[in-house]
């Protein structure tokens, strides 16, 4: 493919890549050239707060950024109430 993204020269930062769906992209990220991945974990990086999400930024200094991460995961109560699930701030 002609115009296909070259990954293997940018800096990645994708929130919820320890999650189900991240460990999967992180797996085709890689098969398609992605070396430099950065995946911030919940411990050292709080992504509902702002001064946390700004210093991800700077430790991370990305190029390309994929948000996967949630609080949540889908469940028969998140299909059957879907506002009462969501985090509000």
């Amino acid at each position: 493919m002609e115009n296909e993204f070259n990954w293997a020269d940018k800096r990645i930062c994708v929130t919820g890549g320890a999650g189900f769906l991240g460990t999967h992209l992180i797996a085709n990220l890689r098969s398609k050239g992605a070396k430099d991945i950065f995946i911030p974990t919940i411990e050292k990086y709080d992504l509902t707060d702002r001064d946390a999400i700004a210093r991800l930024l700077e430790d991370s200094n990305p190029d390309v950024i994929i948000h996967l991460a949630a609080t949540w995961a889908a469940s028969a109560q998140t299909v059957n109430t879907p506002p009462s699930s969501f985090m509000t701030t």
